[in-house]
């Protein structure tokens, strides 16, 4: 019986079409409109992190806050993921394994419902969804990291993503890489 290949995925803007961190603030916003108030931090936020001016980690946890004041999260996350399923991309869909691993720096809470709904694997930064509080970020090095602590010496087939920047470090752990550009799959990296 023919061993079945490994791929390593990352998530947004890779298998699902855009952030699933921002489309879920939006999603939160219009059922709790007090939620307002946090725009223009996380929209100020976002343009540092951009820009370089300001770190992932601490702009991930100002936009966390706003878990604080969300009543029902655990249904809330299903029905944003009844409503953007479709936003996960129909290549990655045709191609999914039952072995894919995803990596991402969105949240658990977020990433772990869908993941299950795929049924495969996830990593994702940690974060405590009552108090917005992360307890682990995934993100670049860190996403090495992370990999290595749950599946150590691990190489996978192949290895998606739509950032060269934050996840060259993970081609190591890939024989083959993919550049992720809309719907098209660039190879990158061959071994």
């Amino acid at each position: 019986m023919p061993i079945e290949e490994k791929n390593l995925y990352d998530f947004d803007g890779t298998i699902y079409n855009g952030n699933s961190s921002i489309d879920f603030f939006i999603f939160c916003l219009f059922q709790n409109t007090n939620l307002v108030k946090y725009i223009p931090k996380n929209l100020s936020d976002l343009i540092r992190v951009k820009t370089k001016i300001l770190e992932l980690s601490k702009s991930q946890n100002d936009y966390c806050q706003f878990l604080t004041e969300i009543e029902n999260i655990d249904s809330l996350i299903l029905n944003f993921w009844k409503y953007n399923y479709k936003k996960i991309k129909s290549w990655y869909l045709s191609q999914r394994k039952n072995s894919d691993l995803i990596i991402t720096s969105s949240p658990d809470f977020l990433i772990t419902p869908i993941c299950n709904h795929l049924k495969v694997n996830s990593i994702a930064t940690r974060v405590d969804k009552n108090t917005g509080k992360i307890l682990e970020l995934c993100y670049q090095d860190q996403k090495l990291k992370m990999l290595n602590e749950k599946y150590p010496n691990e190489i996978f087939d192949s290895f998606y993503t739509d950032s060269l920047n934050d996840d060259q470090i993970l081609f190591q752990k890939a024989k083959n890489s993919y550049l992720v550009k809309g719907n098209k799959r660039i190879k990158i990296k061959n071994t």
